[in-house]
């Protein structure tokens, strides 16, 4: 039976039919043309795959369903195959039956028969959007971490397992000055300053021989000869199976962080010395206080004068020390922020990368990124806002005493209602009260005094104890030219054997559940005395607490106690 290949068969013939009956059974679409290119054949998977109706591309209608910006290119080179008979190849974007473009592969090869002569052409349609989207993706990755490197001030540098470095490493060269013939394989090492490189080479191929976390500090040779100091780390880079496939390295300066260390060690070294300098001046005055303790009133002035004098050094010094602290932790706090702001690049970085590769997942990297630089940077932050923290004590101390205070009348009843009013929140969570009685008038610096009630009344409420309803009073008892004010609580109370410590600078007494540095009774005494008052304390375990405050009904300006 005669097979016609041109248009609809007239007869089929078994070659014809074993040839359809294949082509339908293919996972790809399948067409062929005539030896002029018109197209006469689609295979099933064809009408499946795009929905539209049997010979309604046939001709040049088959162009149609391909993506417009694909068409021009596709006619142009069909035609070249037409012409010249070359395997016609492209990859363009084709209309599936649900509307989505997807990427396929055209490829047709000409039949020839005597003479060389084109009898038909037979193509297919292979549907590679998964592959092609997925090669996007490795391309979008690579493109983002060339920007990531551009972009750092770090060197970032990769190499093979072996852990030899390659000809392809535009950082290290721009930074190092070398030349690809000099740093590939171990040459890089000639950049590392000579007192590091044996233990630096020695660490590299360590690492590289057990498949671990490379870390290291050395001093690398920049392009001008300078050596800066370098922090090195490298992750090796695994496949699914475990092999190391490729090492990532990153050099970042640490000058500043260096510098930073040498001023911390310098002022250290310079508080060392000014302590003992001024401890030294206090020994020698106490000597001389003791010698001239005679009696003699105009001796004891001459004495006093200079104690007033060494005093006031101290809180000059204080202050001194407070502020030259203060420079090298305003650094750190920087240094930390930098170092969160790269944290997130390295997590982006490193999510982009899995998200393109999930084999890359898991390991030391994943470790490094995902806790160990948070649980860094807490411990700093941490550290730091402590430290913070003692210094603003110290320079709040420091002000108090250089602060000359100003006596006014004070109605003690409507200074302590405000405080009251403040506390309130905290109170309806304990269940407490506080019981302001009748108070008198007295003449005293107002900021001071409400400073010295403040923290006394927040910490009796700060330790009421859990299992039970809380109160706290506010009594006054007159004492001839005192007023004795007592704060009583009925919270947890305060063991006899700490009554003493509880005063000192940054100590703290009990059971440490509560928030506080141990600053607030030294303050409330430094101020109660600077007011010619004094502070007790009476207390019993799991009972109470009493403070009594004892200040001057009239306040002259200077301290008498």
């Amino acid at each position: 039976m005669k097979t016609n290949w041109g248009g609809r068969p007239e007869g089929r013939g078994d070659d014809e039919l074993g040839f359809r009956t294949m082509a339908d059974l293919m996972p790809q679409m399948v067409w062929s043309t005539r030896p002029d290119g018109f197209h006469d054949y689609f295979n099933r998977r064809w009408y499946d795959f795009t929905g539209v109706p049997d010979g309604s591309t046939d001709g040049e209608g088959w162009n149609g369903i391909f993506h417009p910006d694909d068409q021009p290119v596709a006619w142009e080179r069909w035609r070249r195959s037409l012409e010249t008979g070359e395997i016609y190849q492209i990859e363009y974007r084709l209309r599936r039956r649900d509307g989505v473009w997807r990427w396929v592969l055209g490829r047709a090869l000409p039949a020839r028969g005597e003479g060389g002569r084109i009898l038909r052409w037979f193509g297919t349609c292979t549907d590679i959007d998964d592959l092609k989207r997925a090669e996007l993706a490795l391309h979008d990755s690579e493109a983002r971490f060339r920007s990531l490197v551009e972009a750092t001030s770090a060197v970032v540098w990769r190499c093979p397992p072996d852990g030899r470095l390659g000809r392809d490493q535009e950082a290290w060269g721009a930074f190092t000055g070398q030349t690809p013939d000099e740093f590939e394989g171990d040459g890089w090492i000639g950049a590392i300053h000579p007192d590091d490189r044996a233990r630096t080479l020695a660490a590299w191929r360590e690492a590289v021989a057990a498949g671990r976390l490379y870390h290291v500090e050395h001093r690398l040779r920049r392009a001008d000869g300078t050596h800066l100091p370098m922090l090195v780390r490298a992750t090796p880079i695994r496949a699914a199976d475990g092999r190391v496939v490729e090492w990532i390295g990153v050099h970042t300066d640490v000058s500043d962080l260096k510098r930073a260390e040498a001023a911390l060690r310098d002022l250290a070294d310079g508080l060392e010395t000014k302590v003992n300098e001024r401890t030294g001046e206090l020994v020698r005055t106490r000597i001389a206080l003791e010698q001239a303790n005679r009696g003699l009133e105009a001796t004891v002035a001459a004495r006093t004068e200079a104690l007033r004098t060494a005093n006031e050094e101290i809180k000059r010094f204080a202050y001194i020390v407070s502020h030259d602290l203060r420079a090298p932790l305003v650094n750190i706090m920087g240094f930390t922020a930098e170092l969160e702001m790269a944290r997130h690049t390295v997590e982006d970085f490193y999510a982009r990368a899995v998200a393109a590769a999930p084999e890359l997942a898991g390991g030391e990297m994943a470790a490094l990124v995902e806790t160990d630089f948070e649980e860094a940077i807490g411990f700093i932050r941490t550290s730091t806002a402590k430290m913070d923290r003692l210094i603003n004590a110290i320079l709040t101390l420091s002000r108090t005493e250089r602060r000359v205070l100003q006596p006014e009348p004070l109605d003690m009843a409507e200074l302590l209602e405000p405080l009251r009013r403040s506390l309130a929140h905290q109170l309806g969570q304990r269940d407490a009260v506080i019981e302001i009685g009748p108070l008198p008038t007295i003449v005293a610096d107002r900021l001071a005094v409400e400073q010295v009630f403040a923290n006394v009344v927040e910490n009796a409420v700060k330790y009421l104890r859990d299992d039970r309803p809380g109160r706290v009073a506010v009594t006054a008892t007159d004492a001839g030219d005192d007023i004795d004010f007592a704060i009583s609580d009925n919270g947890r109370g305060i063991d006899p054997r700490d009554f003493g410590r509880i005063f000192e600078l940054f100590r703290r007494a009990g059971v440490q559940d509560r928030p506080g540095e141990g600053i607030g009774l030294a303050y409330v005494q430094l101020l109660v005395r600077k007011l010619g008052g004094r502070i007790a304390v009476a207390s019993e375990p799991g009972a109470g607490t009493t403070f009594t405050i004892t200040l001057p009904k009239r306040f002259d300006g200077e301290g008498t106690r």
